[in-house]
């Protein structure tokens, strides 16, 4: 869906450039194509890295004014050999504390003069990559050193620039620290914060970027709050640890759940948040771990089928055999509702299955957000067929009648589910549930914004993000989309289905179409556009500026700082990253907390990356060759490390292929829509596997022949597709091939077959726990 635009960029100029593992329709239209080995993107990233600084290429006025570039880092700080001082092997966890800034009297950041100073971010920067150079990354990663360079150039050389990126880079054990790699680069070239810049994350689904908003992650609330865990036991202990600012936006998530019962006196009743436990892992993957291990007996599985979509499925499928009740919604029967009928899973299952038909998105209203951060909202076209409920009808139901059974209570534990506010109308309202989420008044209070006073009015919607109190006097569900409802002449405006396209900017901002948060912002750390005198910097089309005259920041966009009036050479005027405590972009992922100078308070945190504060380059855990950066082969900081994880020696003699997997056009997800297409199953009629024109050759395998592919884990059967799309490649001195594979099919459907993630690795990257979906080691022959 995003190509369009990106057609229409080319055509007016732009230069696209696309690195991939194979040759896709989107290689075709491309200006520059280059394959690359799976799991090696950090070596290619950081060689143009290491080209930008080593060529004085960075922008030296952006990266002075809205980075912590010049910022002097503790002096014990090092990295040698793979690994950063702190490590501590028993634990397998960092000591983050010489990972630090140096802080001058106030507890304020030092900053050098000259950002090549010693122990300036800039300076470790430079020489933490000063070994990626484009003939070591060619070794790695099969880019011909001529190729990678002419990408730099190209990149360096049209500026502004964006990256665009999917899950082929997150789904690694080194994934977050992939995705660092881009803003690296751009805000060494001062492309962040202006039309044009930019790292766009292209979602699989058209709301992941709203799931996420919204608390989906494990260890976040909405607003990506970090949850409650037994080291915050109260609201004191959390707010010391991620700051008073933090905390305003918590109690008002509070008070949205709990509503008066939520008072000052109590916390806002924090205690009825649960706590995680610091020793255990709550992500997707370990739960299904705990499932087989008896340790959760209940599963409430909405609109997912992790029995296709999980990579090493084995282990899902065993904690769906192990639970007393599954519950399912979703539009289709999915092989997730139906895995005790799997041909391949063979074991005696007691698991009581309740499928619960739901309405698919033509058949229900809402908004969605999209990777760009705009709430579009939707309207019901059709109704949903027979019995089939919208999701907010099932979980209204489902609620209610708990909160019935629960209703004679006394014990303090069930105080959570009776106290809940929970009144979305007789027949559940999403427009309800959005407004509840954008905010609400609970005490009249008069306030001042940029100068302006405003009153709130008890029951009201909230206006925006900076309306909101830390007294309990106002409720968002999710403080980064206050303002997404409003009231105008005493009505409520729903802003996220506003449709008009006007766009007088020419920079498709088009300000009333719909909302995006935070406050309407089209293009955020638009603050960064402008010089220190907030006049737009050279080159670049304006976005916002100072108005002299009338003392305010305006402009196309609304301005992305803390305080409209804030002069631009004032601390609240220049911060173009207000949502960190440095009010600075990080090269430099430094563990700091801003405090009251007053009273020690921790006003703000930046959250520090557990596997270090700049990106390294190691192997998957599944590698055909060495690491040659360093001596450490793999993530040091990868707990778990998947399911019998083969070998480097294993590689060379079992498993010499590296596998691959990813989406097509043609089919979506994990199938169970698609696949019951009979028009996309005419396109693709089942699972295939890619390879080399050469691997086939080697293996006597034709294009059609059946072919299969064998991992420590287990094995998968598709149809062999030979093709030009993947070539060979060369890897430190050794031929390696690439398999590709579709990750859509399982055992329903007009057209079924082997789950490719029946093969795949459970390995999880240690920030986020986010399988290596895209690059492990197996075998395949013909069958």
């Amino acid at each position: 869906m995003a190509m369009p635009w990106i057609m229409e960029a080319k055509m007016k100029g732009a230069k696209v450039i696309h690195v991939d593992p194979r040759f896709t329709r989107t290689s075709a239209v491309a200006d520059i194509y280059a394959q690359i080995r799976p799991g090696s993107d950090i070596a290619f990233l950081g060689a143009m890295i290491n080209y930008i600084i080593t060529n004085k290429h960075y922008d030296e006025e952006y990266l002075r004014d809205f980075t912590n570039a010049a910022y002097l880092i503790h002096p014990d700080y090092k990295f040698e050999e793979g690994l950063f001082i702190g490590f501590d092997e028993l634990n397998i966890s960092y000591d983050t504390s010489k990972w630090s800034y140096q802080l001058d009297s106030e507890g304020k950041p030092k900053i050098a003069t000259d950002l090549e100073s010693p122990h300036t971010v800039f300076s470790h920067l430079k020489a933490h990559f000063a070994e990626y150079s484009f003939e070591k990354a060619s070794k790695t990663t099969g880019i011909a050193v001529s190729r990678q360079k002419l990408i730099a150039d190209t990149f360096i050389n049209n500026r502004p620039g964006t990256i665009l990126y999917a899950l082929g880079a997150t789904q690694h054990t080194y994934g977050t620290q992939h995705i660092r790699c881009y803003p690296i680069i751009q805000l060494l070239l001062g492309n962040i914060g202006k039309p044009g810049g930019g790292v766009a994350a292209n979602r699989g689904e058209s709301n992941v970027q709203g799931a996420t908003d919204i608390g989906v992650a494990w260890d976040k609330l909405p607003g990506y709050l970090t949850a409650p865990s037994t080291d915050t036991p109260t609201l004191a202990t959390w707010t010391e640890k991620n700051g008073t600012s933090r905390a305003k936006y918590l109690i008002n998530f509070l008070k949205a759940i709990y509503g008066d019962a939520a008072k000052e006196e109590n916390d806002f009743c924090y205690d009825w948040l649960p706590k995680q436990s610091t020793k255990l892992n709550y992500s997707a993957f370990k739960m299904f771990e705990a499932m087989a291990d008896g340790k959760i007996r209940v599963l409430i599985n909405i609109g997912q089928n992790p029995a296709v979509s999980n990579a090493n499925h084995s282990v899902t499928m065993q904690g769906l055999a192990n639970l007393d009740l599954l519950v399912v919604v979703d539009i289709f029967e999915t092989e997730t509702a139906s895995f005790w009928r799997d041909p391949n899973f063979k074991k005696d299952v007691a698991t009581d299955v309740l499928l619960l038909p739901a309405a698919s998105f033509l058949e229900k209203s809402g908004c969605i957000t999209h990777s760009g951060r705009w709430l579009q909202w939707r309207d019901e076209c059709v109704l949903p067929p027979g019995q089939a409920k919208t999701d907010l009808d099932i979980l209204d139901q489902l609620f209610k009648q708990i909160r019935t059974l629960y209703k004679d209570s006394k014990d303090p534990k069930d105080a959570p589910i009776l106290n809940a506010i929970w009144d979305y109308g007789k027949k559940a309202d999403y427009l309800e549930v959005l407004k509840e989420i954008s905010g609400k008044v609970y005490l009249d209070r008069e306030i001042t914004i940029a100068n302006q006073k405003i009153v709130l009015c008890k029951g009201h919607q909230v206006p925006s993000i900076k309306a909101l109190q830390a007294d309990g006097s106002t409720s968002a569900g999710c403080w980064l989309y206050s303002g997404a409802v409003g009231e105008e002449n005493g009505k409520i405006v729903n802003y996220t289905a506003r449709r008009d396209p006007k766009d007088e900017s020419g920079l498709g901002l088009s300000p009333n179409w719909a909302w995006s948060w935070p406050g309407n912002i089209r293009i955020l750390y638009n603050r960064a556009s402008c010089d220190l005198e907030g006049k737009p910097r050279e080159g670049v089309k304006p976005l916002i500026w100072w108005d002299k005259e009338k003392e305010k920041w305006l402009g196309v966009d609304v301005p992305d700082i803390v305080d409209p009036l804030a002069r631009p050479d004032s601390e609240n005027g220049r911060n173009a990253f207000r949502f960190l405590a440095e009010g600075r972009a990080r090269l430099f992922a430094a563990p700091y907390s801003e405090k009251d100078p007053k009273t020690g308070m921790v006003l703000d945190k930046s959250p520090v990356l557990v596997d270090g504060p700049l990106p390294v380059y190691y192997e998957p855990i599944e590698s055909p060759t060495i690491n040659i950066y360093h001596k450490v082969q793999n993530n040091p900081l990868v707990k778990h490390r998947g399911s019998n994880p083969a070998t480097l020696e294993q590689a060379s003699r079992e498993f010499p292929y590296i596998l691959c997997t990813g989406f097509i056009h043609e089919m979506w997800g994990g199938g169970a829509m698609t696949r019951r297409m009979p028009k996309l199953v005419e396109l693709i009629p089942e699972p295939f596997v890619e390879m080399s024109k050469q691997l086939a050759t080697s293996l006597g395998v034709k294009a059609g022949d059946r072919v299969k592919l064998t991992t420590t884990r287990g094995f998968a059967t598709a149809r062999a597709v030979v093709t030009g799309r993947i070539q060979t490649l060369l890897i430190n001195g050794k031929a390696i091939e690439t398999l590709w594979a579709p990750m859509h099919w399982g055992s329903l459907g007009i057209s079924s077959g082997h789950a490719i993630n029946a093969v795949t690795i459970d390995a999880l990257e240690p920030n986020v726990q986010i399988a290596e979906n895209k690059a492990c080691l197996c075998n395949v022959e013909k069958i």
